[in-house]
């Protein structure tokens, strides 16, 4: 292999790099970001009580309790 041929090889594997750093940057920004927003999601729905109108065998099927029990179980699911 020439000596041209490794500058080649090398200069690839060094912009690969580059790209490869730049997309994990851009990864951390979005994680970040999400995480921003949950944790405000998370404090909004800690300003408000337990919803105790229907019992978990109530069979709730629209509206805000309904809302409220999908949101309660993604922050559990996310949490674990």
């Amino acid at each position: 292999m020439s000596e041209q041929d490794l500058t080649d090889r090398l200069n690839a594997s060094l912009k690969q790099t580059a790209e490869a750093i730049a997309f994990c940057k851009t990864l951390i920004a979005q994680r970040d970001a999400l995480s921003s927003v949950i944790a405000q999601m998370q404090a909004a729905r800690s300003n408000h009580p337990e919803c105790t109108e229907h019992g978990d065998g109530d069979i709730v099927s629209c509206g805000w309790k309904r809302a409220v029990l999908d949101i309660d179980a993604a922050f559990s699911e996310a949490t674990k």
